[in-house]
């Protein structure tokens, strides 16, 4: 247990470090010009008594019982209040009704299940109230209606299921909500409307938001909700909606959205002009472990003309089904300085594809199927480029080391698969990529086409070998069923002048027998 002196002058830093003693009795001196106190415990809290300046109060590990309402009373200036670690269930009623100049109250992690509906009644100058990590389930309608000063509130990682229409309607200032981790089944617009733009709003992790329909906010943070449709009304600057599975995305103002995380949803090639068209300030575009299997093009409508994305420099389409490129995509943006399209389908990568693109500086193309790269005409139009990866591909081992040979000689940094030696200590540790392919997934329109990615494209050459060995095979079948048809009648000599004359054949020594017996 301690405390710690403060002096006005100081500005919230400790001056001197004088300690209380934990034995500490009310005879002993009051301690009128100490501002912030520490206790590790709510066993003795007559201290309170001799603080009445106390303005930052930490409190750890106090159960039901052992704070009340009148403990508080004595310290009229206290604006910093942080329970933590404790086991209260219940707040009592008006417990913080006679700290006026109260401004932050943190009550994270104290097991707490019901709120009063009068509990922060008086609190006009909180700005910030943490409720996270308890187990609250339900919350009055009136409890936040006096709290018009209130900027942050953090209800994450409870039991809250529904969310009342109005519930914040008393807390007109409020910019961040963190709802994370509570099971909510369903969220009404209303409820999270605002007279001010929400600066951030969190709803990741609460599992069953299948569908959404959200107002405005800078930041908004959507992970991991199984969600299929969303549907923003105002503007949104960084949406987060990962690991989902979005068929629909829709937002009334796309020229306000700079990043935008779509990972791990099911999206597909034809979702992606409509829902990009208008985002000229879009600047971050992660569509990795989507169902897209081409690059979306301008259609020949006259909306086409605003599917330009001219700021774009952050593009990521790994792990999808793309076979092909196309340079006249949008996607592909003058502005690009980082494209990941590593863990496709992709078996040619022609240089003409990034003649736009001016500004390159980084490039995964690992993991698909490219056999032949010509480099030196790609590194010519790209001469920013400092990072490359483009191990797992089917290239040759000569071209592979020609390649990585050249691009290191140019000051190109080339990612190396992790190796590990029969020891099992890593032979490269210049790069660890533990990423592999996304499994096949199901349910989908192309359900093999990711099983094919370890499938090797045939060459030219490939295709004229195969088309020989099979000519070969229908002729020896023409010459068996021939043969068969001459029993009885001489075999013209051309016939073994086929097979050679230094080494006879099964075959040969047959007809030479049927030959001999009419003779």
């Amino acid at each position: 247990m301690g405390i710690t002196d403060l002096d006005p002058t100081c500005e919230g830093i400790t001056c001197d470090g004088t300690e209380l003693d934990s034995n500490y009795t009310e005879d002993k001196p009051a301690a009128t010009h100490q501002w912030e106190l520490h206790l590790e415990d709510c066993s003795n809290l007559t201290v309170l008594k001799h603080s009445p300046n106390l303005h930052t109060l930490d409190l750890a590990n106090c159960s039901s019982g052992e704070l009340h309402a009148d403990d508080l009373s004595a310290l009229p200036n206290l604006g910093y209040l942080h329970l933590r670690g404790g086991h209260l269930p219940e707040l009592s009623d008006g417990l913080f009704a006679k700290l006026p100049d109260l401004k932050v109250l943190e009550l994270g992690g104290n097991a707490i299940s019901r709120i009063p509906a009068t509990t922060f009644r008086g609190l006009f100058k909180l700005w910030l109230l943490g409720l996270q990590d308890n187990n609250i389930s339900a919350l009055p309608d009136a409890i936040f209606l006096q709290l018009r000063k209130l900027l942050h509130l953090d209800l994450g990682n409870n039991q809250i299921e529904t969310l009342q229409e109005g519930i914040f309607a008393g807390s007109p200032r409020l910019q961040i909500l963190l709802l994370h981790g509570n099971p909510l089944t369903k969220v009404y617009p209303s409820t999270l409307r605002s007279p001010r733009r929400l600066i951030l709003l969190d709803l990741s992790n609460c599992g069953l938001l299948e569908e959404l329909h959200l107002n405005d906010a800078y930041i908004l943070m959507l992970e991991n909700n199984a969600m299929q449709s969303l549907s923003i009304e105002g503007s949104v600057a960084k949406l987060q909606a990962a690991n989902n599975k979005l068929t629909h995305l829709h937002m009334s103002d796309k020229k306000s959205i700079v990043k935008l995380e779509l990972h791990e949803n099911k999206l597909e090639a034809d979702d992606i002009p409509s829902m990009v068209m208008g985002m000229w300030r879009l600047d971050y575009l992660d569509l990795s472990k989507n169902f897209i299997d081409s690059l979306p093009v301008p259609s020949g409508d006259n909306t086409s003309e605003f599917f330009l994305l001219p700021n774009l420099r952050f593009l990521n389409l790994s792990n999808n089904l793309l076979e092909h490129l196309h340079s006249d995509s949008p996607l592909l943006s003058p502005s690009l300085t980082y494209l990941d399209l590593s863990y496709n389908l992709i078996y040619s990568l022609e240089p003409h594809i990034f003649s736009l693109i001016k500004e390159l500086k980084g490039l995964h193309i690992e993991g698909n199927l490219i056999r032949q790269f010509q480099y030196d005409h790609f590194y010519q139009q790209q001469p920013r480029l400092k990072e490359l990866s483009l191990f797992d591909n089917v290239f040759t081992t000569e071209s592979y080391q020609a390649i990585t040979k050249y691009f290191t000689e140019a000051g190109v940094r080339v990612i190396e698969k992790i190796q590990r030696s029969a020891s099992g200590h890593n032979i490269s540790e210049d790069f660890i990529d533990n990423s592999e392919p996304s499994p096949p997934k199901t349910g989908h329109r192309y359900p093999n086409r990711q099983q094919c990615a370890n499938i090797q494209k045939w060459s030219s050459g490939d295709v004229m070998i195969w088309v020989g060995l099979l000519t070969s095979l229908v002729l020896n079948v023409v010459l068996v069923l021939f043969f068969r048809h001459a029993r009885g009648q001489k075999c013209p000599i051309s016939l073994f002048w086929f097979f050679g004359t230094r080494q006879r054949s099964n075959m040969e020594a047959r007809l030479v027998s049927i030959e001999d017996s009419e003779i």
